[in-house]
């Protein structure tokens, strides 16, 4: 729903609401992983619509890197790209189908387990002051 009203003058206003809730997780420490917004159906038809998802991912990939390693984004487009015969999406070109959801689980669990296999950044691993 970030996208719903497919205006582009939005992508900084979005992008700041989604930076907000990793912000709350982020001043206690705890490292939060950036899903890219997926793909779907209007990515392939609507060229506006395009370029608002591909501006907001950008930003939350530019962002994330800039995070000290708190955030690590994940292009979602890659991991269950959009293709209304592949099966990973319902038939409304927005909902993932029951494999979709079990693709994006899947492929998830590998990038999540890395980063919290690998140490925190120094800042975190400090003790916190009180």
């Amino acid at each position: 729903n970030d996208l719903a009203r497919n205006d582009p003058s939005q992508a900084e206003a979005v992008t700041a609401d989604i930076q907000a809730l990793h912000a709350a997780c982020h001043a206690f420490g705890v490292r939060t992983v950036a899903l890219g917004i997926p793909p779907r159906d209007a990515v392939e038809r609507d060229a506006l619509y395009r370029r608002y998802w591909q501006n907001v991912n950008l930003r939350l990939e530019n962002w994330a890197q800039k995070t000290g390693g708190l955030a690590t984004f994940i292009d979602t487009a890659v991991l269950v790209p959009f293709r209304p015969s592949n099966g990973l999406w319902e038939k409304d070109g927005l909902h993932l189908s029951k494999a979709g959801s079990r693709r994006l689980g899947e492929k998830l669990v590998f990038a999540v387990r890395l980063m919290l296999q690998s140490p925190p950044p120094d800042h975190l691993s400090r003790p916190r002051s009180s």
